[in-house]
């Protein structure tokens, strides 16, 4: 018996239109990915230590708004107002707490504060 021969059945147009769909689809995915780079990787926000906030070099309107995280001055048992601060002396603080966060179980002069009572939190 013989056998035809076997042929190979090429569709020339087939491969372009491939490699077409996956160049568009390659760039649309890298598009995709370069435009949502700033989400990924916001503008990392200073943070307060000691109760010092530098926002000098911080711009509102390209990087937006400021995460108050850190370390912030704090009064306990004493309400504190703008005129306090804005004579250029600053009062003691009691110390340092760092935000977001409680003070109850906070140590001040050998004791534990409660959860109840009233401070004021404030940078320089």
């Amino acid at each position: 018996m013989n056998k035809p021969p076997i042929t190979s059945v090429s569709s020339g147009a087939r491969p372009a239109v491939f490699s077409l769909r996956a160049v568009f689809l390659i760039a649309f995915a890298l598009s995709c990915f370069l435009s949502c780079e700033g989400m990924l990787h916001p503008a990392r926000s200073p943070a307060a230590h000691k109760g010092i906030l530098d926002l000098r070099a911080w711009d509102f309107g390209t990087k937006g708004s400021v995460d108050l995280t850190g370390e912030w001055a704090f009064y306990w048992s004493r309400f504190l107002g703008p005129k306090d601060f804005s004579d250029g002396t600053r009062p003691e603080p009691s110390g340092y707490i760092r935000l977001p966060g409680v003070w109850k179980g906070y140590p001040l002069n050998g004791k534990i504060l409660p959860g109840t009572g009233f401070a004021t939190y404030n940078n320089y």
